[in-house]
């Protein structure tokens, strides 16, 4: 004879049962971001592109601070002391880079300068010395020292004056063409051919042995 099935009896847990048929078989993994499973840069690196990065701000705000000083003295002339017509500042008109550089210019020029004055009175000494062409040199140095200086300024120093504190292409140019002119005539000068108000090796060697015969 067969028992009735209570429907209330306790069944077994879907557990109990085995695996269950709906679960993912795929295991769960946790993932992270990519960053994060990269490697850590390198700090050293790191911290030399932050210091050139740095330097470079500097630089800006040098030349930065250097062309706003330049605007706020713009017009102002300072060149020369003694009667000043035109401005002239190495430090505050030329990249910091590039002083030194002019500096040595500035100095070149005022060698030519010296170099004609020291040139006129040796053709004074030329003069008194009693060579035949003594006059002609005496009067072709003055002119030398009154043309030269002022020549040599405008057409070769103050065009590469103006190319590294405005950084065009342009003055260079027109340095390099008179600055061969400049080498050129120095070396004319050194010969120091008679008449030409150059006392160079010939006028000197010339007026050496005048003194010599007298």
């Amino acid at each position: 004879m067969s028992h009735p099935v209570d429907p209330f009896a306790s069944t077994t847990s879907l557990d109990d049962e085995g695996p269950n048929p709906f679960a993912d078989p795929t295991p769960t993994r946790t993932t992270f971001p990519s960053s994060a499973r990269s490697a850590p840069a390198n700090p050293d690196a790191r911290l030399e592109e932050l210091s050139r990065r740095e330097r470079e701000l500097e630089a800006r705000e040098r030349d930065l601070a250097r062309q706003q000083e330049a605007l706020a003295t713009a017009g102002k002339a300072n060149w020369p002391f003694f009667f000043p017509f035109l401005r002239h500042d190495i430090k505050g008109d030329i990249p910091e880079l590039s002083q030194q550089l002019m500096q040595r210019l500035y100095l070149l020029w005022l060698i030519l300068l010296g170099t004609l004055i020291i040139n006129f009175v040796a053709c004074i000494f030329i003069l008194l010395s009693g060579t035949a062409d003594g006059g002609k040199d005496l009067g072709a140095s003055i002119g030398y020292l009154v043309v030269i200086p002022v020549a040599s300024f405008f057409l070769w120093y103050l065009p590469i004056y103006r190319g590294f504190a405005k950084e065009q292409s342009l003055f260079y140019y027109i340095y390099y063409i008179f600055c061969g002119f400049h080498l050129l005539f120095s070396i004319y000068m050194i010969i120091g051919i008679p008449s030409t108000g150059s006392a160079g090796l010939i006028s000197m060697i010339s007026c050496v042995s005048v003194s010599f015969r007298g």
